[in-house]
């Protein structure tokens, strides 16, 4: 079990409940930015970015590793100037990995 998840197991069901939760929140405020980009109907980086930074952040709280470390690439990615063209992969993945969450 990785870091994150291992501290998860030292919480109260309500908290991780809790947390689970309010990442399921966050999913839904989030996801809908890199499905936009990825479908091109988006082009705001700085809301994607936000995103990403969130969402890495998030996801590592809940313990969905492989999903933290997706996000926080593309947010390194966009910090780096990556063209919008070049983003839609890395979001797409992100998007897949953590598109059927379930709290």
């Amino acid at each position: 079990m990785g870091g994150e998840a291992g501290a998860l197991t030292r919480l109260s069901d309500d908290a991780v409940a809790s947390l689970r939760l309010a990442f399921a929140g966050e999913l839904a405020e989030r996801l809908p930015v890199l499905r936009a980009l990825c479908d091109g109907s988006l082009s705001d980086l700085d809301l994607v970015r936000r995103a990403a930074h969130s969402l890495a952040s998030s996801a590592a709280v809940v313990g969905a590793a492989e999903a933290a470390r997706a996000a926080r690439s593309l947010e390194e990615q966009l910090v780096a100037g990556a063209a919008v063209e070049d983003l839609r992969a890395p979001a797409s993945g992100v998007v897949a990995l953590l598109g059927g969450w379930q709290p």
